[in-house]
């Protein structure tokens, strides 16, 4: 694909079908890695926190506030991200630059 093709010698492209979360888990496994940068918007937010497999989370917060047609937002009200109130332990804030980071534990 076109992706591939640019990213050639600098990253691996891994397409996931279903459950992505558990085949990001498994080569995440296969390959020693400890972390994984997982970036997204609300669909890939919700599923990651709806896996249950998502242990650590990092909040990057930039000052930047779209409306309908910006097309960006990290929650879709239209889908809960857990079907009960879930206690969040920001472990540290920070500054870098404007964007505020939250590293909170699951």
């Amino acid at each position: 694909s076109a992706v591939e093709a640019r990213v050639q010698g600098l990253a691996t492209v891994v397409r996931f079908k279903d459950d992505w979360m558990a085949a990001l888990q498994e080569i995440a496994q296969q390959r020693g890695l400890r972390d994984v940068l997982i970036e997204g918007g609300a669909q890939i937010i919700h599923g990651a926190l709806r896996s249950g497999r998502l242990h650590h989370w990092r909040l990057a917060i930039a000052p930047l506030l779209l409306g309908a047609s910006g097309r960006a937002c990290i929650f879709d009200p239209a889908h809960a991200l857990t079907d009960a109130v879930q206690q969040l332990n920001v472990a540290s804030v920070a500054k870098f630059g404007d964007t505020t980071v939250l590293e909170i534990d699951l």
